[in-house]
């Protein structure tokens, strides 16, 4: 897989599993105010309005940080942003070794974009990477893949995972002027996510 370079080099490393939670996600969703979409093509559309409507608001450049708990997505992610116009440049070392001191060098890419392997599952490892990637100066803008149903069932369960995550969030945005966007994947074997994707 991996229709550009970015993507392919992020073939590298492992593949993850589409999950998730609805339920979950419109908690987040409500606390830090998230326009939801349906798709990379909504997503895109809905981009460019805000980009119309807060000016001011823009991310500084096109340099890009992806950060995601699966090669899989890194490879989707990587494709989809650079097709578009997006740069990946590479993370500093001092980061990288901030990095593998608890995101660890099995299963994971700590380059760019971050495959933060089951690691990046656990909500205090994924706020702990955004807020080093935050630091990063030439990176403009933060993308970070959740797959919200490995948060309500198993290992990482975490029942207060909404507000830990929208208000560590909210947080780190006024420590920034990084774009941060949180993307959640949608899981088709819950009933409520059946229901959405039908309509």
């Amino acid at each position: 897989g991996g229709r550009t370079e970015i993507g392919a080099k992020s073939c590298t490393s492992h593949t993850g599993a589409i999950a998730g939670s609805y339920k979950i996600y419109e908690a987040v969703f409500k606390q830090t105010n998230v326009i939801n979409v349906k798709n990379s093509e909504e997503f895109f559309d809905i981009a460019y309005l805000l980009t119309k409507i807060f000016p001011d608001k823009l991310p500084n450049g096109n340099n890009m940080c992806v950060i995601v708990p699966g090669g899989g997505s890194s490879v989707e992610m990587s494709d989809t942003f650079s097709e578009a116009g997006y740069y990946f440049p590479p993370i500093s070392e001092h980061t990288q070794q901030e990095l593998v001191k608890f995101l660890y060098d099995v299963n994971t890419n700590l380059k760019n974009p971050i495959d933060g392997g089951a690691y990046s599952h656990i909500p205090a490892l994924l706020l702990k990477t955004i807020k080093l990637i935050a630091q990063e100066p030439q990176i403009d803008i933060i993308v970070a893949v959740s797959f919200v149903s490995r948060l309500t069932h198993g290992v990482f369960k975490s029942e207060d995972f909404p507000e830990y995550l929208g208000s560590n969030l909210k947080r780190i945005n006024k420590k920034t002027n990084k774009l941060i966007v949180i993307i959640p994947i949608v899981d088709y074997d819950n009933d409520i996510s059946i229901d959405l994707n039908k309509r």
